[in-house]
């Protein structure tokens, strides 16, 4: 299952994919039950107020997240709070030192783009 959502300059969540809960299984097969090898998963996305830095983040797991539309649709904060187990998900391999335990269940992409206004 893969699992898209974005995070806004200020702190806002937002799922983008899958936009209802039967499309985001993989591998996908034809009506010839061949593998399809090539799919878009986003097609267009607008970038508008706030402009700065947004974060997607893309998670496959071999589970479907239940309520995830309305787990990450949430309202953002300025201040930053306390580090916690969610934080530990989303910090992609920064740690220095130390154990570390590891699921073979998911994985988790993140990308950060900077939206600036159009020229």
């Amino acid at each position: 299952y893969v699992h898209v959502f974005i995070i806004d300059a200020t702190g806002q969540m937002q799922a983008i994919y899958p936009l209802s809960s039967v499309e985001n299984k993989f591998p996908k097969y034809n009506n010839h039950r061949e593998m399809i090898t090539e799919y878009k998963l986003l097609r267009n996305i607008a970038i508008d107020d706030p402009l700065g830095y947004d974060t997607f983040i893309m998670l496959a797991s071999t589970e479907q997240i239940p309520n995830f539309r309305m787990l990450l649709n949430q309202s953002g904060v300025l201040t930053r709070g306390s580090d916690g187990g969610l934080a530990e998900l989303f910090n992609d391999g920064v740690s220095t030192r130390g154990v570390s335990f590891g699921s073979s269940s998911w994985y988790m992409k993140r990308l950060t783009i900077k939206s600036v206004e159009q020229e």
